[in-house]
């Protein structure tokens, strides 16, 4: 179950992090996609370490949705 949980914090946020096609959504993108990436290593971390609690996997997703939104609104 924690892999599924894993996969779909991947497509969401992969599809969240993707950039605008401006010059400003561009650096809002890499913004994303740098936060993304260390979320996803971090909930990916607890998986193979058999410490994952879908807590913390609502609290990282719940973060990461509400910073991509952030970061659209102000680039």
């Amino acid at each position: 179950m924690p892999s599924f949980a894993l996969l779909l914090f991947f497509v969401v946020g992969l599809i969240l992090a993707s950039p605008c096609l401006c010059l400003e959504g561009v650096v809002g993108g890499n913004i994303k996609l740098a936060f993304f990436v260390l979320v996803f290593c971090r909930l990916s971390l607890s998986v193979y370490r058999r410490t994952f609690r879908f807590v913390d996997y609502i609290v990282y997703f719940v973060i990461s949705v509400g910073f991509d939104f952030w970061v659209e609104s102000h680039y």
